[in-house]
C-alpha cells in the first residue's frame, strides 16, 4: 500500500456521508485497516517530530487512534461469542457510576472469558476497565481491589505501548499512577515514587500543546504527589508541588 492510497482512502473515510459510505470506502479499500497502514502512519508521524511538524505529527496519530478505534468497533460487532459478548461490551460502554462497578467488574471478567486472545487491542480496553472499575467499587477488600487494578493496568500497557499507541498508554499511565497513589499495601514511599514516574510517563504524551486539558488534569495529580512525597528534602517537594500547580 502507498502511501497516496492510504490518504486518499482516509479522506474519503472521514467525508462519508453516513455509515452506508464508510463501509463502501472500507470495501474499496480494506487495507486501510493493515497492520501496514498503522506502520505507515506511524512512520509519517515520526518524521513529522523529526522535522519539527507537530502539527501534523499530531493528525497522523489522530489517524492512528481514530482507525484503531474503528477496528476495535467492528472487532466487537463481529465477535466469535454473538451475543452474550456484544451486550457485555454494549453494556460496559454506557456511562457508570461508582454503585455500577461491582456488576462492572463481573462483565468485564466475563468478556475476557470469552474475548478471542487475538483481539489483543479489545483485551486491553476491558483490562482498563477493569481496572477502574475495581479502583473504584466501594465492595470488597480495598487493598486487594488496588492490587489488583495495579495488575490489570500492566497487562493493558503490554499493549498499549508508548509507540503503537501513545494517547491510550498515557492515560494508562496515568490510571496506574493513580492506583499507586492510593495503595495500601507497600511502603508509602515506595508508592508515591511510582506513582510520580508514572504521572510524568503520561506527561511525555500528554503535552501542553497537544492535549492541554489532559496535560492540566494531570500536572495537578503529579502536583498532589509531590505535596504528598514522603522522601527528598520537604521543602523541595513542596516547591516541586507548585510548580506543578503553576
Amino acid at each position: 500500500m502507498n502511501r497516496e492510497r492510504l490518504m486518499t482512502g482516509l479522506q474519503s473515510l472521514f467525508e462519508a456521508g453516513g455509515e452506508a459510505e464508510a463501509l463502501q470506502v472500507l470495501e474499496d479499500c480494506p487495507e486501510i485497516l493493515s497492520d501496514e497502514a498503522d506502520i505507515m502512519l506511524q512512520q509519517m508521524a515520526s518524521s513529522a517530530t523529526k522535522n519539527g511538524d507537530d502539527s501534523a505529527e499530531k493528525i497522523f496519530s489522530m489517524m492512528r487512534e481514530f482507525l484503531h478505534d474503528l477496528k476495535s468497533s467492528i472487532l466487537m460487532e463481529s465477535a466469535q461469542d454473538g451475543s452474550e459478548l456484544n451486550q457485555i461490551l454494549r453494556e460496559l460502554s454506557e456511562p457508570s457510576k461508582s454503585g455500577d462497578m461491582p456488576r462492572n467488574i463481573l462483565l468485564c471478567r466475563r468478556a475476557l472469558e470469552l474475548m478471542p486472545s487475538e483481539n489483543a487491542q479489545l483485551r486491553a480496553a476491558l483490562q482498563v476497565v477493569l481496572g477502574n472499575s475495581l479502583a473504584q467499587t466501594p465492595l470488597g477488600d480495598r487493598a486487594d481491589n488496588i492490587e489488583q487494578s495495579i495488575e490489570h493496568y500492566g497487562l493493558a500497557l503490554k499493549v498499549r505501548t508508548e509507540k503503537a499507541f501513545p494517547e491510550k498508554w498515557a492515560a494508562t499511565q496515568n490510571n496506574l499512577a493513580n492506583a499507586y497513589k492510593s495503595r495500601i499495601r507497600g511502603d508509602r514511599a515506595d508508592n508515591i515514587e511510582q506513582s510520580i514516574e508514572h504521572y510524568g510517563l503520561a506527561l511525555k504524551v500528554r503535552t501542553e500543546k497537544a492535549f492541554p486539558e489532559k496535560w492540566a488534569a494531570t500536572q495537578n495529580n503529579l502536583a498532589n504527589a509531590y505535596k504528598s512525597r514522603i522522601r527528598g528534602d520537604r521543602a523541595d517537594n513542596i516547591e516541586q508541588s507548585i510548580e506543578h500547580y503553576g
